[in-house]
């Protein structure tokens, strides 16, 4: 009988969405430290009281501002509170939630009683909320178990704008180890941008038996550590005809820049 030639098949999808990155410098898994590029300068320029309308007091507030450097990192949304006081010294105030991250201003409404006096003062704070992700996916295919000798011919996919680059770098398999067949998957991950961490790599192996039965089934790696390895165990049966390891690596904004904020205190002209 002649002995099956393995097949490999390399099927990458990166889920661009963002635009490319020049020169885009490369991160490990884990927690980092964002460097300015990440930031987004934000800054209130001005409060201006519009009038009353149906028992609410109306304010414009505008703001700048200087967006990062890196296209990786975008604004989703902003959030806007106001605090006013009143002549005999009573505080009210106004919110505005979900503004589009393209927005430069916004209007807030403050509810005013018939005799309430005027706004004398002001406090106002702007939420930025910042995101920003890539995913990249991987596949190894073949007849008979799922074997890659470390060092071989494996199949990777470079980095590219603000998606991960990906790399199988071995795949063991051990038959009926204590009534399990155990499928040891081992990886390299990279993030394209230091203002990008791993949200999650997922391993999912789906083999196909000489007696027909189909099994399947995904393990996630722990971030906590290297995060590169995942064991797939399934109950020992049949021979394995034929393979499929996926890997699934997705990334999302480091903790240190996912909102910024800024207010700003001032006076009403009389």
């Amino acid at each position: 009988m002649l002995k099956r030639k393995a097949l490999w098949l390399l099927s990458v999808m990166a889920v661009a969405g963002l635009p490319r990155v020049a020169g885009a410098q490369a991160g490990s898994i884990g927690p980092s430290t964002a460097p300015s590029d990440c930031r987004t300068g934000l800054e209130i320029s001005s409060v201006k009281f519009l009038g009353k309308s149906d028992k609410k007091d109306r304010f414009e507030v505008e703001w700048t501002v200087s967006l990062p450097k890196s296209s990786c990192v975008r604004i989703s949304s902003y959030e806007l509170k106001l605090s006013i006081t009143r002549k005999r010294g009573h505080v009210d105030g106004g919110a505005v939630k979900g503004i589009a991250g393209s927005a430069r201003k916004a209007i807030v409404e403050v509810p005013r009683e018939t005799l309430e006096t005027a706004a004398v003062s002001y406090r106002a704070s702007l939420t930025a909320r910042l995101d920003g992700s890539g995913q990249k996916v991987l596949q190894l295919k073949g007849n008979g178990p799922p074997v890659l000798a470390s060092g071989g011919a494996a199949p990777s996919a470079p980095a590219e704008a603000c998606n991960p680059s990906l790399k199988f770098e071995k795949v063991n398999f051990f038959a009926n180890s204590g009534g399990k067949d155990v499928i040891g998957v081992f990886w390299n991950a990279e993030s394209p941008s230091p203002c990008l961490t791993f949200k999650s790599v997922t391993a999912t192996v789906r083999i196909t038996r000489v007696d027909g039965r189909v099994e399947s089934k995904s393990v996630p790696a722990n971030l906590g550590s290297s995060g590169q390895t995942a064991n797939v165990e399934f109950p020992a049966g049949a021979a394995i005809d034929r393979h499929e390891v996926t890997l699934n690596a997705e990334t999302r904004l480091v903790s240190s820049v996912q909102r910024e904020d800024t207010q700003k205190s001032g006076s009403f002209p009389d």
